[in-house]
């Protein structure tokens, strides 16, 4: 009977030692991070219970600290009238720009942000590339904005200044120029445009509820271009007004199913005061949404844009945002 028991001990005690280093593997680590902090109520982009899907295309209107990066390709399909005649010549381009953005919120009431952008554009065809050239450029600028909040209501003000140069390879007006004057001239072969812009705007945003909300905009936009002077051609300046305005529908999934994916519907119209260049745009995104602090997006947009009598120009473009908040 003794022999039994020692038998039973000594079972016991090789147990609790096989035991050991799996209870052991299975304490928490702590170096390890926790779980995400979740986000107090009207935090940064909460607003009524919802977590908004915020759109490139259109202003932020919350006071949140964020830095963002902004990849987007675009195709382009240019409408010329042919003189003399009733047909019209379609050029196509492409485009390429890479941003980025850093905006510090300060006491959910006053932001302040700052960008830069690089972009390129060509045709893609060697008709398109004759005719519309190609294009490098870069942009950087900033702005502030002052916001209040009324229950589900976020009202914002916001200012912002861009200055942007673009360096256009004008290979057909070269040409022209260069038979008009029986000689080779490269003077307009390289010609750089800045354009400073002021834009000053209003935003709002209102949550329907848990998994969905509204953001609607206007603003002012004025752009004063200047070319520079080559040898043979004068500088020439140029100004812009335009008014903007649209709104954006924003899905979070997660609220209602726990599906991590957010759905983002968005409507935008540039009204120019006087002059041509007036367009039309709408745009559809989808977001993850599994992570308060991280937003990931891919957005599509078509814009119709009035140029000139006759001449429009057709854009379909996509965006790969991600932001990161904190």
């Amino acid at each position: 009977m003794r022999g039994w028991r020692r038998w039973r001990v000594a079972a016991g005690l090789l147990c609790a030692l096989a035991a050991a280093p799996a209870t052991a593997a299975r304490a928490p680590d702590p170096a390890a991070p926790g779980p995400e902090r979740p986000p107090r109520e009207n935090e940064g982009r909460r607003l009524g219970g919802h977590t908004f899907l915020l759109s490139e295309f259109l202003p932020n209107p919350f006071i949140t600290t964020e830095l963002s990066s902004i990849t987007s390709l675009g195709l382009a399909f240019l409408h010329v009238p042919i003189a003399g005649t009733a047909s019209v010549s379609t050029y196509d381009l492409a485009a390429f720009s890479q941003a980025a953005q850093l905006q510090l919120g300060f006491a959910d009431v006053f932001a302040l942000r700052f960008g830069a952008a690089a972009n390129a554009e060509s045709g893609t065809t060697p008709d398109a590339a004759l005719v519309a050239g190609a294009m490098l450029g870069y942009a950087f600028g900033g702005g502030a904005a002052l916001s209040g909040r009324v229950g589900r209501l976020r009202l914002t003000a916001s200012f912002d200044v861009r200055r942007r140069n673009d360096y256009d390879f004008d290979i057909a007006d070269a040409i022209q120029r260069s038979a008009a004057a029986g000689t080779v001239t490269t003077a307009t072969l390289l010609v750089n445009t800045a354009t400073l812009s002021y834009r000053p705007g209003v935003q709002l945003a209102f949550a329907l509820g848990p998994a969905s909300g509204i953001i609607a905009h206007v603003r002012f936009d004025h752009d004063s271009a200047s070319t520079a002077a080559t040898a043979s051609v004068a500088a020439t300046s140029t100004t812009l007004d335009a008014v903007e305005a649209g709104a954006a529908l924003s899905i979070d999934l997660r609220a209602a199913s726990l599906v991590p994916v957010g759905l983002l519907f968005s409507y935008n119209r540039v009204s120019v005061i006087h002059g041509d260049g007036s367009s039309h745009q709408a745009g559809a995104g989808l977001f993850y949404t599994g992570r308060y602090h991280l937003s990931v997006g891919l957005e599509v947009r078509g814009r119709f844009q009035s140029l000139a009598a006759g001449t429009d120009e057709t854009t379909v473009e996509g965006v790969l945002a991600v932001r990161y908040f904190w």
